[in-house]
């Protein structure tokens, strides 16, 4: 009969949650800049979690956190190693031991910041190594606090700096890296995805960007090229090569795909809605859900062994 009863206890608690008890939930936590900020703002990690199957509108068994606390619009990798900054990490970390995963978006104002496109390729890989540098001491500090912490680091897509709102900052910083044609442009991004790609994967690390994603997706009118014309993307960063990017090296992203507010605003570097969504999704497709999948596997086989022990101790 004990044993009887201690099978259905374990079948409740390992398929059932409430609302009240997140404790029991899989944590993920964002983490980083605008591109994360806007991830949040438009829900989209939310939605892939549903898209996926992770998640259904009648069982929550994943957790965002962090969007109040650790993404910051602008923020640079840097920013992250104050104290000021990194104590947010440390306070999330803390009063939710359920977080086992963090979605990391950082290293595009470092890259924006710091790249020119005269530089020439050793100084050019010397600015990408001190990036990449700075996200693994990010990445080692909060694996003091979790050693056990899974990481996806999301890259970038291309950007537009073509059909874009003339504003101050965004031309400051376009003449700040040498006004490069979108050719120019792209590749800097490109090599940067390889220094990345080479630096960042270990066994707890996974780096998947989206260059080409948007070319695929929405194609670009003013270049007459047409939606999904090129390389799919489950082609784009896959797991057996996190550096394969797809799209047209020489184009900018389309406007279409671009962050917006009808006849006043188009960004230059921050997609859409629907762009993010489509990140996301590409996230899920390229290692996250599978990543999840495997930490709710380990989360349920924990919870059942604590179930036992429980069991087994004498009244």
């Amino acid at each position: 009969m004990k044993s009887i009863i201690s099978i259905l206890i374990i079948s409740v608690l390992a398929t059932a949650s409430t609302p009240s008890s997140q404790k029991n939930k899989l944590g993920i936590m964002m983490l980083g800049d605008s591109w994360a900020f806007l991830i949040c703002l438009h829900n989209s990690m939310e939605k892939a979690l549903l898209d996926s199957g992770l998640n259904s509108h009648l069982k929550e068994r994943i957790k965002v956190y962090g969007c109040m606390q650790t993404v910051s619009l602008g923020s640079d990798t840097k920013d992250w190693l104050e104290n000021d900054n990194f104590n947010n990490i440390y306070k999330i970390l803390k009063e939710h031991p359920n977080i086992k995963a963090v979605y990391m978006s950082l290293g595009g104002n470092d890259f924006m910041s710091k790249w020119k496109s005269k530089m020439n390729p050793s100084e050019t890989h010397d600015v990408f190594k001190k990036i990449a540098s700075n996200i693994k001491v990010i990445i080692y500090k909060i694996q003091q606090l979790r050693p056990d912490m899974e990481f996806i680091i999301s890259g970038y897509d291309y950007p537009n700096f073509v059909n874009y709102t003339h504003v101050r900052g965004y031309n400051n910083l376009f003449r700040r890296m040498g006004s490069p044609n979108p050719k120019i442009l792209n590749r800097g991004l490109i090599d940067f995805t390889k220094v990345m790609s080479e630096l960042m994967p270990s066994k707890h690390i996974e780096f998947i960007h989206h260059l080409g994603l948007m070319h695929y997706y929405f194609g670009n009118k003013t270049f007459s090229l047409k939606k999904k014309m090129t390389a799919h993307p489950s082609n784009i960063s896959p797991a057996w090569n996190r550096s394969l990017y797809g799209g047209v090296e020489a184009y900018p992203a389309s406007q279409q795909s671009m962050f917006k507010i009808p006849f006043i605003f188009s960004d230059p570097f921050h997609l859409g809605h629907k762009g993010f969504d489509l990140v996301l999704k590409h996230s899920m497709d390229s290692g996250l859900k599978e990543l999840l999948q495997k930490l709710l596997i380990n989360d349920q086989k924990r919870c059942q062994s604590e179930i036992r022990m429980s069991w087994d101790q004498p009244a």
